[in-house]
């Protein structure tokens, strides 16, 4: 896992499964880059449950410096914690979200 932030009722996770700009990373294209998925849960009693859809890869790569990952994993909980925890659906943020980078966190 590449970074992650739990809260009370809200968890999010910043992770790589294999994605590149066009679906799978193909790594004989070398404009093609390695990039991060982020992933956002609630809490239902002791147990994380995926919140629906809001699973996206973004514009991030994996080989962006920890302290900036951490950065984006708050930037995220932070935009959807509030609207997530009153039952209301997170699907057009998190679509709005997928195109994070590291320029959204950074200075």
């Amino acid at each position: 896992m590449s970074a992650e932030l739990i809260g009370k009722f809200t968890r999010v996770d910043l992770v790589y499964i294999g994605e590149g700009y066009n679906g799978n990373y193909d790594p004989e294209n070398p404009a093609d880059e390695k990039l991060l998925r982020f992933d956002v849960y609630y809490k239902d009693n002791d147990y994380w449950i995926p919140a629906n859809d809001s699973s996206y890869c973004t514009t991030v790569p994996t080989d962006t410096p920890q302290e900036t990952q951490n950065k984006i994993v708050e930037y995220i909980y932070n935009e959807v914690d509030e609207i997530l925890s009153c039952g209301s659906s997170i699907k057009k943020l998190c679509e709005k979200l997928s195109w994070i980078s590291p320029e959204w966190v950074e200075n």
